[in-house]
């Protein structure tokens, strides 16, 4: 375990090794964050990392997202994600996924197997769109549009269109914990109080 007296005794680059995979992919962060030691406390710690963040303006925001492996996705697939990743996609409900041409197979928590063909995925329109192609389900759409409130924040909305109808309920209660934990992961990130 690291404590604060290491954190604090350490150069840059220990302090950057020692907060490796804090933000992931995102060394920058550790390094601004060394200036402001020493810290008295774990949240004046995190306070710091998370000032850095809301300092460094829209573009270093955004590659900071960018950085993060998506749920399931390549870095999943190709079993390199870290352990904190690797925490985090559990916590999601998800325990591996593997890909086969145009097609993610999913394996959740419960074991439960879910291949899944990627219908639309565009940047442009922040849509991503799959549906699940065995199963239970005899028709399954899924849609992930993300909406720039344009202040700073943007709101999630995701539907899912399933026969029979009542299992719509039980993959929109599976995406929607899936959903409640990313905020938290993005709130805990994010508020200092």
């Amino acid at each position: 375990m690291i404590t604060l007296i290491q954190l604090n005794a350490a150069s840059q680059a220990e302090f950057v090794q020692l907060l490796d995979g804090t933000y992931e992919h995102s060394p920058w962060i550790a390094e601004q964050a060394w200036a402001q030691r020493p810290f008295l406390g774990l949240d004046q710690l995190k306070l710091a990392l998370v000032q850095v963040v809301r300092n460094a303006g829209r573009e270093p925001q955004l590659a900071l997202v960018r950085a993060h492996p998506e749920l399931a996705g390549k870095a999943m697939v190709s079993k390199t994600l870290t352990a904190e990743s690797t925490n985090e996609q559990g916590k999601a409900g998800l325990t591996d996924c593997t890909l086969d041409g145009d097609v993610r197979t999913v394996t959740m928590g419960s074991g439960a197997s879910l291949p899944e063909r990627i219908i639309t995925n565009d940047p442009i329109q922040r849509r991503l769109q799959y549906k699940i192609e065995a199963g239970p389900l005899r028709h399954h759409l899924a849609t992930l549009d993300v909406i720039d409130l344009h202040d700073g924040t943007c709101l999630g909305v995701y539907s899912t269109d399933a026969e029979p109808d009542v299992m719509a309920l039980v993959v929109g209660a599976a995406c929607g914990n899936a959903l409640i934990e990313l905020r938290r992961q993005f709130d805990d990130g994010i508020r200092t109080d």
